[in-house]
C-alpha cells in the first residue's frame, strides 16, 4: 500500500503517526514540482492533502484523507469512482472560537484601535469621545451550515445574549 503526504500540513501531521512495515510512504511539501506530485501519486492508494486538483494523477485512489474540516480545495470531479473522502473532525471548538473572536476584533475596530493607540493617538478611547462600538450581543448573527461547526458557532454566540 502506497500513501502519499502532500503539502507543508500534511507533512508536518505525518511526523507524529507511525508507519507501519510494508508500506509505503512519500511526503511532498508544497514547494514540490507539479511533476513530481503527479508522478507520486499514480499509484497512491492512499492521499493525505488539503488539496485534490488537476495535479494529482491518482487512478487507483482509495482514501482521501483531509488532515482539516475544508473541502472547498477538492475536485471531486476528478476524483477517481470509488475513493473516499474524510476529513478531520475536533476542529469545532476552535473554529467556533475563531469566528466569535473575529466578531469581536471586527465590532470592536480592535486592529485599528491599537494601532491608533500604537502612533499615540486616543481617538478610539470612549473616555476622549471615540467612537461607540456598540454590543455584539445585540447584533443578528446569521450562520450558513448547521454541521458541526455551524452548531457549535451558535452555540458560542447564544450566550452573549
Amino acid at each position: 500500500m502506497k500513501v502519499v503526504f502532500y503539502g507543508d500540513m500534511a507533512c508536518r501531521i505525518a511526523q507524529s503517526i507511525p508507519t507501519f512495515e510494508g508500506m509505503e510512504y512519500q511526503y511532498l511539501d508544497d514547494r514540490t514540482s507539479m511533476e513530481l506530485v503527479a508522478q507520486a501519486c499514480e499509484n497512491t492508494d492512499v492521499l493525505v492533502s488539503m488539496v485534490f486538483d488537476n495535479r494529482f494523477q491518482a487512478s487507483n485512489l482509495k482514501l482521501l484523507q483531509v488532515p482539516g474540516i475544508g473541502l472547498d480545495k477538492v475536485n471531486f470531479s476528478l476524483l477517481p469512482k470509488e475513493t473516499c473522502v474524510a476529513i478531520c473532525r475536533g476542529h469545532e471548538n476552535a473554529v467556533a472560537e475563531y469566528v466569535l473572536a473575529t466578531a469581536i476584533v471586527m465590532r470592536r475596530n480592535l486592529f485599528g484601535a491599537a494601532n491608533n493607540f500604537a502612533a499615540g493617538s486616543w481617538y478610539d478611547s470612549s473616555r476622549t469621545g471615540g467612537p461607540l462600538r456598540g454590543d455584539l450581543g445585540k447584533d443578528i448573527v446569521g450562520v450558513i451550515g448547521g454541521g458541526v461547526i455551524g452548531r457549535k458557532v451558535i452555540e458560542m454566540f447564544s450566550c452573549l445574549n
